[in-house]
């Protein structure tokens, strides 16, 4: 795994399309300013709900886009995993992320999770022959 971003607290709040303020941690993954709400990132950490990854803006103030992903707790409860729109993944660590909501550190590390390769038959390569017993009868 390869080191891809940070995780960090803010002195600052964002505003999302709605007009109502957030507090939210500052998401930097491959050089790209994301956002977290606070509140959401809390339920992500105990398991309740995942938490939106926005984008951010920062032209009159900090503005909150939409949604680009999700972070939520791993099947082992040791981390949180970052899955963006895109296909993008990324993990952190659950205790980094705790000590950064009450303020023992100011940021913690992401890692990227390698993608899969699928595995695509080669071009000339036999293909599989349909036997009468594999069909579908309608």
């Amino acid at each position: 795994m390869e080191k891809a971003g940070f995780l960090a607290v803010n002195n600052y709040n964002a505003v999302d399309s709605n007009g109502s303020e957030w507090t939210i941690v500052t998401c930097m993954l491959c050089g790209t300013r994301f956002a977290v709400r606070v509140r959401e990132l809390q339920q992500a950490c105990v398991g309740i709900l995942p938490a939106r990854v926005e984008p951010l803006r920062n032209s009159q103030g900090q503005m909150l886009l939409g949604s680009a992903g999700t972070m939520s707790l791993s099947r082992s409860g040791k981390a949180l995993n970052i899955e963006l729109v895109n296909g993008d993944r990324f993990t952190v660590s659950l205790f980094a992320v705790r000590e950064l909501l009450v303020r023992r550190r100011s940021h913690c590390q992401i890692v990227r999770i390698p993608r899969k390769e699928r595995l695509l038959p080669h071009p000339l390569s036999p293909s599989p022959q349909l036997r009468i017993q594999d069909a579908l009868l309608c």
